[in-house]
């Protein structure tokens, strides 16, 4: 796949210098987060003054934080108009590759064979392709970075029950088929005070492809494996359990049914009773401390042409207090779009994404600096169009 010059050459000196300093691989440790290297000729802009119209989608629970990057725009950038539509992440993705909106929200990043399969058709093309390249494939170059952390909440409906602790292992059981009854001795072993009832599990899923569904997968697949052998996926594998419309109708549909069980977001958990989960030495509901430790306990990972950056979520927490089941949120969008106002209202929307401060809630929080600063890293490295 081409590179477009102006981002080959900057991404390849940060690489350069990265692999000479450590002798390993741009993948990052969770100790020492790095960001990209900028290039000793790339100028960083923040745009100001700009007049753009973007439209994008993504998960429900994020309208709010949409919100709060409208209003640090407007202090620089007042005639910049954000819309932006509830979907899920996968159509959330596929809106922006399809060139429908100009940015996307999701609950995961394009993986590497999607970004080499996609056309991208809002996106401008490479102007200056390398000799050797076929023109038919010129590829658009685009911007995936983390802007905030959801947590996932596992509610239940058992009358009498209001708390309930839960491990990996029984939850893939029970999302497995292999756990039917509330009484099931694995239940019981971590909750040896409640007193469960001899009733059939109702587990119920998302209906169709979803990030919440791809996170609650992830971590099932990443603690117990040989129990949930289906990996993470978007769309349920399994034709097992009760299935809710979209992601926000979980917890309504937990509620009417006694003996459910559903992840959901915790946006979306209302009055449910939320089950805790377990932790390094214990079992610990959602909070935005909790997501905030296991978030900054993780993985960064950079690509090699320094436009995107992704989070490998620590599903096994190994620090104390952190909450597994959360979801990181990225802002997806194009390096270069066909007219330089869209170009730098994208710019101007990632930076104010990553400059807000979300209120730490259960249900969201913000980054933690270990992400926040080789996010602002990564984005002053890209150049503007035409340096």
């Amino acid at each position: 796949m081409p590179i477009p010059r102006r981002l080959r050459d900057s991404a390849v000196l940060g690489l350069a210098t990265l692999v000479a300093a450590t002798g390993c691989t741009a993948t990052v440790s969770p100790t020492v987060p790095s960001s990209p290297t900028p290039s000793p000729t790339a100028t960083p802009w923040t745009p100001t003054g700009v007049v753009a119209s973007l439209s994008g989608a993504g998960p429900a629970p994020l309208s709010s934080t949409i919100d709060m990057w409208r209003s640090g725009l407007a202090a620089s950038n007042p005639d910049i108009s954000l819309a932006y539509e509830d979907a899920e992440s996968p159509a959330s993705r596929g809106r922006f590759a399809a060139g429908v909106d100009q940015f996307a929200l999701s609950s995961r990043a394009f993986t590497e064979a999607e970004r080499a399969e996609l056309e991208f058709t809002g996106c401008a093309a490479d102007a200056s392709p390398t000799a050797t390249a076929a023109p038919e494939k010129v590829q658009p170059t685009i911007v995936q970075v983390p802007v905030s952390v959801s947590s996932i909440s596992v509610v239940f409906r058992l009358d009498g029950i209001t708390e309930l602790n839960l491990d990996a292992a029984t939850l893939a059981g029970i999302y497995a088929g292999r756990i039917t009854v509330w009484n099931d001795p694995a239940i019981a072993a971590s909750n040896p005070d409640v007193e469960l009832p001899d009733l059939p599990i109702t587990a119920v899923h998302v209906g169709q492809a979803s990030g919440l569904t791809q996170n609650f997968t992830d971590y099932l697949s990443a603690n117990t494996d040989s129990v949930w052998t289906s990996g993470a996926v978007e769309r349920w594998p399994l034709h097992n359990g009760l299935a809710a419309p979209e992601a926000r109708d979980v917890a309504s549909t937990v509620a009417a049914r006694e003996g459910a069980i559903g992840y959901a977001w915790t946006a979306d958990a209302g009055d449910a009773h939320v089950a805790r989960i377990a932790s390094l030495s214990g079992y610990v509901a959602p909070s935005a401390s909790g997501a905030l430790a296991t978030v900054g306990n993780s993985e960064l990972r950079t690509d090699a042409l320094g436009t995107t950056l992704t989070v490998v979520v620590d599903r096994s927490p190994s620090v104390e207090g952190a909450y597994p089941l959360v979801s990181v949120d990225y802002l997806i969008g194009c390096a270069e779009y066909p007219d330089a106002a869209t170009t730098d209202g994208f710019r101007a929307l990632a930076l104010a994404a990553t400059a807000a401060r979300i209120p730490a809630e259960d249900a969201q929080t913000g980054l933690p600096a270990s992400v926040r600063t080789p996010v602002r890293d990564l984005l002053a490295a890209i150049p503007q169009p035409g340096a």
